[in-house]
């Protein structure tokens, strides 16, 4: 881990990348699970009041579940790319993308232009 770890802002970004990254993943997939077994659980209780209400609350619960996954994976992208600099998320370059004179987005293509048509 020390040729890894040369900088605050490498270690954070091996920490997301081995640790946050994964452990996040499994537990969204946790949570889809959960809010499909509730579906399949509500579905299948033809009529049983009881039945129908845990199936409800684990839907409920499946996708309170997934927002506030998908909340934690989106505040600590952002505070990793604010305060680090880099992302465990990927990142966007703008070598591939520029824009012309009228400020809209371009493809640079060999200075061959979508928009203008020079090429």
């Amino acid at each position: 881990m020390s040729g890894v770890c040369n900088s605050l802002s490498s270690c954070v970004n091996f920490l997301l990348r081995t640790i946050f990254n994964p452990l996040l993943a499994v537990l969204i997939a946790i949570s889809v699970v959960i809010f499909f077994w509730g579906v399949v659980r509500y579905i299948a209780s033809a009529g049983a009041s009881e039945a129908k209400i845990n199936g409800r609350e684990m839907i409920l619960w499946g996708i309170v579940a997934l927002v506030v996954l998908m909340s934690i994976w989106g505040i600590v992208a952002l505070v990793s790319s604010t305060f680090f600099g880099n992302s465990a998320y990927g990142s966007y370059t703008s070598s591939s993308v520029s824009t012309g004179s009228n400020s809209m987005p371009t493809e640079r293509n060999g200075g061959c232009t979508a928009i203008s048509g020079n090429c």
